[in-house]
């Protein structure tokens, strides 16, 4: 066994193909000290761990193993209970198995004397007056020639410096490794390709290169690579890529380009399967997942068309509601992206009539009567019911005051009565009204009570009068009730934002990015539209003029002057005391930042190069602060 000097790589640790190699990895030693090393290799890498700093801690051996197992080999390992470590024998009688590796204390540890080797020749099985035994100090006790087998689940070749060695890789075999490769990446609009994967190891085949047409890649100490192809043309469905020792082809294998994302399956999920059947003479509510943005088609076994242009919604789910089922067994086909190239579909057979019993008719707000409701407000009362049925409300005297509220696919229902006053209510919510199916559900003693104080409230501004800046933007802010939303809406009723969080901390905002020259009269209202409503005004809220800008350019003092091209210049200008400057061009890149401003108001900007173009500056202090003031300085080019 022979050691190539320190190789500045770890080893072959890629799996060879079409006979090539076979992967082996290292273990944990089990009934010897030290560090296992592989049953079986031809090249392996050991890495240093304790390896000065500076110095390769990859060192790699090379076996030189000259043949391979050969059936008649396989058979005797079969006998005799195992695989076999394959070591080619070196040294004499009593010679410690150490002396294979030059420098490293390599041993075989055997727990029971005995074993069986084969001859190197023609892999024939050596008499068993030709066995040889490992002593229990790891010492050969006598042998025949060739190699030398221990059977693995009683003997270790290991390195008894287990904390210092690791095993970064081995084959067996010595042959190159097979080219293996994947498509990470292609865009076919732009004509290239990443390609990655593995092939020979460039600790064992220096010259070892992947191409790609004129393009190449060396391999890694593991065999990897990484290679970028350009030049696809449009069409092109595969590239070639060809591994090559120096000059020498040693393979080739051709990558699929596909640039296509995969498209999402279509799947039904209500019903899960067809023997849950459905409500007879009643609406049934198809659901299901598939492509987002895509449509689907539902059609019957003969093709009829039933219902299209199902839109699939941003996560992904879809419904469509067939209003009467009927007594029908349907066998259906909802088609995503019909006629399409990325056409998918799934079918449902043999959908009859099942024992689905109709739901009781239920009041889900209010939960019970004693919750009450807010006098002089609207109020939502919500249940459930059966699915295409309707509801009617009427009091104990038989008065109706709603009829026809439809229960929902999902067999929900509400009504909102506008306006509660003060009674005490006692309600029946009948579903199927004077027929024999007819169910209701009651309330009995259900009153009201005052509103409570508004938690809205308006803390900027915090009063009309104190006005806004024209023309610029003004952020509106105040307090609510955690997790509730905020709508603003002007005495019009138009709504102005809507879903305004309140924060965890009972706060909110909202800002208008230009609130012009008008006089704002806006309410500012928790759960718009719900029963429990607040809301707080704000009236005659009236502008006044941008204040006069702190901020102003000395130096040109006359933009008309001029500048000479090509040069430096040096802006000059005034200030608010303590504040930053911030230059923006006319596309509102940002050309300089963080300019100070001096005690005395002071400040100034040295451009190293004017070129010769025609300048339009915006110099703005404290941008993003309350403090932010610009001045622009327009038209500011090279002297004739």
């Amino acid at each position: 066994m022979t050691i190539p000097s320190r190789a500045a790589a770890i080893a072959v640790a890629v799996a060879a193909s079409l006979g090539l190699g076979v992967i082996c990895t290292a273990s944990s030693a089990q009934a010897a000290p030290g560090l296992d090393l592989p049953n079986t290799f031809t090249r392996m890498v050991l890495e240093d761990t304790k390896a000065p700093a500076g110095t390769d801690k990859y060192v790699a051996i090379d076996a030189q193993l000259h043949g391979t197992r050969t059936a008649t080999l396989a058979e005797a390992e079969q006998k005799a209970g195992g695989d076999f470590f394959d070591v080619p024998r070196v040294g004499e009688d009593d010679q410690p198995m150490s002396g294979l590796i030059e420098g490293y204390d390599l041993h075989a540890d055997k727990s029971e004397p005995g074993g069986i080797g084969y001859d190197e020749d023609g892999g024939s099985i050596i008499e068993p007056d030709h066995q040889f035994d490992v002593s229990d100090d790891g010492t050969v006790e006598n042998h025949a020639g060739g190699y030398l087998g221990f059977d693995d689940t009683l003997d270790h070749l290991a390195l008894t410096d287990e904390a210092r060695y690791v095993v970064a890789g081995s084959t067996r075999g010595d042959s190159p490794t097979t080219l293996v490769a994947n498509l990470d990446s292609y865009d076919a609009a732009t004509g290239t390709a990443v390609i990655s994967g593995s092939a020979s190891s460039s600790v064992f085949y220096p010259d070892a290169r992947v191409y790609a047409g004129d393009s190449f890649s060396a391999t890694g100490t593991l065999g990897e690579f990484v290679i970028s192809v350009s030049g696809i043309t449009a069409g092109t469905k595969s590239v070639e890529l060809e591994q090559k020792l120096g000059e020498d082809q040693v393979d080739k294998v051709n990558v699929a380009l596909d640039d296509e994302a995969e498209v999402a399956p279509l799947v039904l999920t209500n019903p899960a399967k067809a023997s849950d059947g459905y409500a007879a003479n009643q609406a049934f509510t198809f659901a299901g997942t598939g492509e987002k943005g895509s449509k689907v088609t539902v059609r019957n076994a003969k093709g009829t068309l039933l219902a299209q242009n199902i839109e699939v919604d941003g996560q992904g789910e879809w419904k469509w509601t067939r209003a009467n089922m009927g007594t029908s067994a349907y066998s259906l086909k909802f088609i995503q992206d019909e006629g399409s190239p990325t056409e998918k579909s799934t079918e449902l057979l043999d959908f009859k009539p099942g024992a689905v019993p109709a739901p009781t008719v239920t009041l889900t707000n209010p939960a019970k009567a004693s919750d009450g409701y807010v006098e002089n407000q609207a109020f939502t009362f919500a249940g459930t019911g059966t699915p295409g049925k309707t509801i009617t409300v009427k009091n104990t005297a038989g008065t109706v005051l709603a009829d026809d509220i439809p229960v929902t696919s999902e067999g929900t229902w509400e009504w909102t009565r506008a306006n509660m006053r003060t009674s005490v209510y006692n309600l029946d919510f009948i579903q199927d009204s004077g027929l024999p199916t007819e169910q209701k559900t009651t309330l009995r003693g259900f009153a009201g009570h005052p509103a409570p104080v508004s938690p809205v409230t308006l803390t900027n501004p915090a009063k009309a009068s104190d006005g806004y800046v024209e023309n610029q933007a003004f952020t509106f802010a105040g307090t609510g009730t955690p997790g509730k939303t905020i709508t603003v809406k002007n005495t019009a009723g138009t709504v102005l934002a809507d879903d305004i969080p309140v924060t965890s901390e009972g706060t909110w905002e909202w800002t208008r990015a230009n609130m012009r020259t008008s006089v704002y009269s806006l309410d500012f209202i928790q759960d718009s539209g719900l029963p429990t409503e607040q809301k707080t005004t704000l009236r005659g809220f009236a502008g006044h003029p941008a204040p006069a800008s702190p901020v102003s350019v000395t130096n040109p003092a006359d933009p008309k002057a001029g500048y000479t091209a090509n040069t430096s210049f040096t802006f000059r200008g005034k200030a608010a005391v303590d504040s930053a400057l911030t230059i923006q061009n006319a596309a509102g890149t940002e050309i300089a930042k963080d300019i100070p401003v001096s005690k005395d108001g002071d400040w100034e900007w040295t451009r190293a190069n004017m070129g010769t173009s025609v300048w339009k500056l915006t110099f703005i202090q404290d941008k993003g602060k309350p403090t932010e003031a610009k001045f622009t300085l327009g038209n500011f080019a090279p002297k004739a």
